[in-house]
């Protein structure tokens, strides 16, 4: 495969102003050729979303509408594709009944519109440049009845089918425009992945090719030691290893998917994180393979809020089976995902990241039947990130420094079994003072 380098862009960066940087990145990487990905522009997912929902869908549509043509207005494109897009898109809406291949179809719109708009720049700007359809090449192993029926993502694995973005590629051109989050199934019907999914639509597609790097382009210098929305002087990872990387992303890093970390892990490509308006284009941050790190390193403190936690208990879970699978099946079933599990003989404890009170009540009513429940609401997880949590003798103090916070708002306490994760299930309301203590003894006075 030829010279390649994929740089995705979140939607953030799309907006007048970011457009333009995004031009300029033809330049820096002039010795290569490009693969362009996109998501959608700030907020159109959420009113796709909404439109599909039937919730003022015409409305919606009227917002998305006036924002892309703004832009395309301001930068003086051809609108003739994107006007023949947002046609067919304004054709979906106004069906009475949306199937399930029309709700993903529309969802799907917001990366199709923001590619024709970054293409039209390459074309006026007189770059030779290809627009591509990432529901040729980006491929799920499932079939479409693993489509979930509530948030119209596809369950299992993707891949990028190398073979058929090889039949797009013309050794004519340099620059390519795809889109994220778009796909399609194992029986060719349109799917989606994941929200937020882009980034792993771009890795997918970098190791395919097996790129010479993947940058991911936001809104913020790169991966830090905990966000800057919960503390004032977090420090900027400069470079960190992909298991890192993706114990981080998922724990609540919300920087990069967690599932983009693995494609170009296996292929050892190098992912960069970088601000699209950063003002120093060399502050960033490297994902690669291993680092050295001194002993006791630890790569940050991160946050998850809207926890629930579940605790089910009953004197049958002694020396019997099957009763895991049992309460499992019924979060599976109302699509509530689990993220911490702790077990003991009479009872289980697990955490489920979702603020749909129905389901969870309609969960908690169906284990009743056969467990005692206990529900703690307005939960928060935080978690120390570090190579070797069982012998990092930093975190010692760690238990001392929730119980002088309050240890009456500390319901779990649970070791990740890859060794990569320490985590404490609080009240919400000690969250953001058991964040900073931690980042200021383990982090910012180490």
């Amino acid at each position: 495969m030829d010279n390649f380098v994929v740089l995705k862009f979140g939607g953030s960066s799309l907006c007048l102003n970011g457009y333009n940087i995004i031009s300029e990145q033809i330049l820096n990487n002039k010795i290569y050729k490009i693969i362009f990905i996109v998501s959608a522009i700030q907020k159109t997912t959420d009113y796709l979303y909404n439109i599909i929902n039937n919730k003022n869908k015409l409305e919606y549509f009227k917002l998305i509408k006036k924002k892309h043509e703004e832009i395309n207005d301001e930068l003086l494109l051809n609108k003739s594709l994107f006007n023949t897009k947002i046609k067919e898109l304004e054709d979906l809406i106004r069906l009475d009944n949306f199937t399930i291949n029309n709700k993903i179809k529309i969802l799907g719109f917001g990366e199709i519109l923001s590619s024709i708009i970054l293409q039209e720049i390459f074309i006026k700007n007189n770059y030779k440049s290809k627009l591509l359809n990432s529901y040729n090449f980006i491929k799920s192993k499932s079939n479409d009845d693993k489509i979930n029926k509530n948030t119209f993502e596809l369950i299992g694995e993707f891949y990028c089918d190398s073979e058929e973005l090889t039949k797009e590629l013309d050794s004519n051109i340099n620059i390519y425009v795809s889109q994220g989050f778009i796909a399609s199934t194992k029986n060719n019907k349109p799917c989606l992945l994941t929200r937020s999914g882009s980034d792993t639509s771009a890795s997918l597609i970098a190791a395919s090719i097996n790129a010479k790097k993947l940058e991911i382009w936001t809104d913020v210098d790169g991966i830090f030691t905990a966000d800057p929305k919960y503390i004032n002087n977090p420090i900027l990872l400069n470079r960190i290893s992909y298991k890192i990387c993706q114990e981080l992303a998922a724990s609540g890093a919300n920087v990069v998917h967690p599932y983009c970390v693995k494609p170009c892990e296996e292929k050892n490509i190098p992912i960069y994180i970088r601000n699209t308006f950063g003002e120093n284009k060399n502050i960033y941050t490297t994902i690669c393979d291993k680092i050295k790190t001194e002993e006791n390193y630890i790569y940050g403190i991160t946050i998850q809020n809207n926890i629930t936690l579940f605790t089910i208990e009953s004197l049958n879970m002694w020396e019997n089976y099957g009763f895991v699978s049992s309460i499992f099946e019924v979060f599976s079933k109302y699509n509530l995902d689990v993220n911490i599990i702790t077990t003991s003989q009479f009872s289980i404890k697990t955490t489920v990241r979702d603020k749909d009170e129905i389901k969870i009540n309609k969960a908690v009513e169906e284990l009743k039947e056969k467990y005692k429940i206990n529900i703690n609401n307005n939960c928060s997880i935080i978690s120390i990130i570090s190579d070797n949590i069982f012998n990092n003798r930093k975190l010692h103090n760690a238990i001392n420094i929730v119980n002088f916070i309050g240890n009456s708002n500390l319901y779990l306490t649970h070791y990740s079994s890859n060794n990569l994760n320490l985590s404490f299930v609080i009240n919400s309301s000690i969250s953001k003072q058991l964040l900073n203590n931690f980042h200021y003894n383990f982090i910012q006075d180490s």
